[in-house]
């Protein structure tokens, strides 16, 4: 009794103590963080006999892990092999990401120090063979660790009593694992250095079990996540879970996001149909075409609460209103969904004759209007009783409507289009009656359409003599009163009618309506397909990279400096705008010229590897002794083909104590891959590790 009291008391001190502190964890910047996982759960060993939990907890992390944003490989009853190749193809990768985890749940040892895990398939006879039949956790922990990632994480379940060390040496320590640290990482051990752990007696591990029951609470510390962890587990028996962090910040798993809280429920403008809409209930509808999906996420804190999928369903684009329904249309199925938002589910289909192009819905939410263009009908508009399920008309002319979007008080609906005569037109519909009310002929062929919220311009973008262009309407008289030289996709204005953001397939400019001036662009690596704002918040929906990008709306608009979403290239740039330098110049040009000789060895090095049909090739730059940087032009080409090359331009700079690379496809490259090491002790390891992943993982160029 007087060991569980005591033990209850540690536990209520600590969720005192996490519950009394706030984290530290920037909302908008966790929210933004690439998160990767790779899991692991080894059961059914060949060797020894099969443990109880650890798929049921590889499969269950896995699945806390995605709800809370992690792209998750899952691995159950690996051989050595299977396990290597994707430990291999997972490391290749991550760089790619600000967060990696890597979750073990099965059987571990430690030799000398240095702990192995164990696939299904080994059988070692001492420990020595465990360097050829099992997978080096330290080993992980380095490979991790020189990729530059902002978090490394390190989830070890493999503290269990160990089969396979009967009979081994008397001075090898057979039980659990040994301590790791690291240089910039969290290590999680379900049991203490030397003590082993419970297998567990449900369908978890007691460790795993205590992982799944806190991870996914928003605004917690990694280390608050895990304290509390460790303190249920110790509360469940004897074990004794042990972590390690060498962290130099805050990081939560997930955080929620105060900030749009009740903004959601005011009266809005009616968004735009595109690949995403934010509702008034703090949600997030995504349509995935190509995996057949529409995923929904909590907005506060990006955490998924659902999904609607169907092999017959490939949503396309989707609209809202400020009811209960969510409306999708499908090109493929030529169906209109109306989906119930909070149930999740399909509440009635609407087949239809031709593809649906655009969709829009009235306020009161009883009227729909999809445009379509289909060769074997005239072409038109749609008009949907979204009560009695069915179309009741269509509006049809010579003309070819693409996007379709109503004004603020749903009087109007403007589209553009091209007739059949291969005139650019935008057209005034009047919803009383359904019928053209005004139109006129543009010099545009237009892609996107959008309208102010006070109803005042019209704004359409598209192409013209080969230019993209924007152009702005006066909405009472259909007459340009601006032309701006950008592209846009899709418009989505502020709710307070002072911005419009303009979304195209490498960025979002930011305009100010009020002399509709570019005030901002958000450069982005991959296309945006959906856009939705809040008072305060703007969410961006990048299904190539899964994932959805927040941005604060206030510090976009007032900034006059180009803002970037890639955390690494921010970074560098606070980094390169440092004022002084204090290392003497003979000094740095002995360290500048040390560095670029070891880049360009490396680079000779791997020229060798390929063999005899490829040479190295350059065209250097030199020193800018006032910035105190070396650059050069170095790469490797086909002897037989001067077209397959990887030839980047690199650059040394140093800045204070430390020496930071860049390696980019071009010396303006706004996206180079960076590395930084101290000018004092140069990590010449950590070096070539980067630059040789810089260049195997463009290794397809040369075949």
């Amino acid at each position: 009794m007087k060991k569980i009291f005591i033990v209850t008391l540690l536990i209520f001190f600590s969720l005192f103590l996490s519950k009394s502190s706030t984290a530290q964890c920037s909302e908008i910047d966790i929210l933004n963080l690439r998160k990767t996982a790779i899991v692991f759960g080894e059961k059914d060993y060949v060797h020894a006999g099969a443990l109880a939990n650890p798929i049921n907890d590889a499969l269950d992390i896995s699945d806390s892990l995605k709800k809370i944003g992690f792209k998750v490989l899952t691995y159950t009853n690996t051989d050595l092999a299977t396990m290597t190749a994707a430990m291999d193809s997972w490391l290749d990768k991550i760089n790619k990401y600000d967060v990696a985890v890597f979750y073990f749940s099965g059987h571990g040892a430690e030799v000398k120090g240095e702990n192995f895990l164990f696939p299904i398939d080994a059988n070692p006879k001492g420990p020595s063979d465990l360097y050829y039949c099992a997978y080096s956790a330290n080993k992980l922990l380095a490979s991790m660790e020189s990729k530059n990632i902002d978090f490394n994480i390190l989830i070890l379940d493999a503290c269990r009593n160990n089969p396979f060390t009967k009979g081994w040496s008397r001075d090898f320590n057979g039980n659990g694992l040994a301590p790791m640290v690291g240089k910039g990482s969290f290590i999680g051990f379900a049991a203490s250095p030397g003590t082993t752990a419970s297998d567990g007696a449900g369908r978890n591990g007691t460790y795993s079990e205590g992982i799944l029951k806190y991870i996914t609470l928003p605004n917690l510390t990694i280390d608050q996540i895990f304290t509390r962890v460790n303190s249920y587990v110790r509360l469940k028996g004897t074990q004794v879970p042990f972590k390690n962090s060498s962290l130099s910040v805050d990081f939560c798993f997930s955080v929620k996001n105060s900030r749009i809280n009740s903004s959601l429920q005011k009266p809005s403008f009616i968004q735009p149909s595109s690949e995403m809409v934010l509702t008034s209930n703090s949600e997030l509808f995504l349509a995935d075409s190509t995996n057949k999906v529409l995923t929904i996420k909590n907005a506060e804190s990006l955490i998924n609460i659902g999904s609607i999928s169907s092999s017959q369903i490939r949503p396309y684009k989707i609209a809202t209103g400020k009811g209960d329904y969510i409306y999708v249309i499908d090109t493929f199925a030529k169906s209109f969904l109306i989906v119930n938002r909070d149930k999740k589910e399909i509440k009635s289909t609407i087949k239809l004759k031709y593809k649906p192009y655009s969709v829009a819905i009235s306020q009161d939410e009883r009227r729909g209007y999809i445009s379509y263009i289909d060769s074997n009908l005239t072409d038109g508009i749609s008009v949907i009783d979204i009560d009695q399920g069915k179309i009741i008309r269509s509006i049809e002319s010579n003309f070819c409507p693409k996007e379709i979007i109503l004004s603020s008080d749903g009087r109007y609906l403007f589209t553009n289009s091209k007739c059949k005569t291969n005139k650019n037109i935008l057209l005034v519909i009047d919803t009383k009656t359904d019928k053209i009310n005004r139109s006129v002929e543009i010099n545009l062929e237009s892609e996107a359409i959008g309208i102010s919220p006070d109803g005042k311009y019209i704004y359409l973008s598209g192409d013209s003599s080969g230019v993209a262009k924007i152009n702005i309407f006066d909405a009472g008289t259909l007459r340009v009163v601006k032309t701006l030289e950008l592209k846009s996709s899709l418009f989505s204005f502020s709710l307070d009618n002072k911005y419009v953001f303009a979304i195209n397939d490498k960025e979002i400019i930011a305009v100010r309506l009020v002399d509709n001036t570019i005030i901002n662009r958000l450069p982005f690596v991959s296309a945006p397909k959906g856009f939705a704002l809040s008072d305060e918040i703007g969410y961006v929906w990048l299904p190539k990279e899964e994932r959805v990008f927040v941005f604060e709306i206030e510090k976009i608009v007032e900034s006059n400096v180009a803002f970037d979403p890639e955390s690494n290239f921010k970074r560098f740039i606070e980094e390169t705008n440092k004022s002084s330098n204090a290392i003497e110049l003979s000094k740095a040009k002995e360290i500048l010229d040390n560095a670029a000789k070891e880049f360009d060895n490396i680079v000779n090095e791997l020229k060798k590897e390929l063999g005899g049909t490829y040479s190295t090739i350059q065209s250097g730059y030199g020193y800018n002794f006032k910035e105190i940087t070396f650059g050069n032009r170095y790469g490797i080409v086909s002897v037989y083909d001067n077209e397959k090359k990887i030839w980047p331009t690199y650059v040394f700079k140093i800045i204070g104590n430390d020496l930071l690379l860049t390696i980019g496809e071009t010396i303006n490259d706004k996206k180079p891959e960076i590395f930084k090491t101290s000018t004092n002790n140069i990590d010449l390891q950590k070096l070539r590790s980067f630059v040789r992943s810089y260049f195997i993982s463009r290794i397809d160029r040369l075949k």
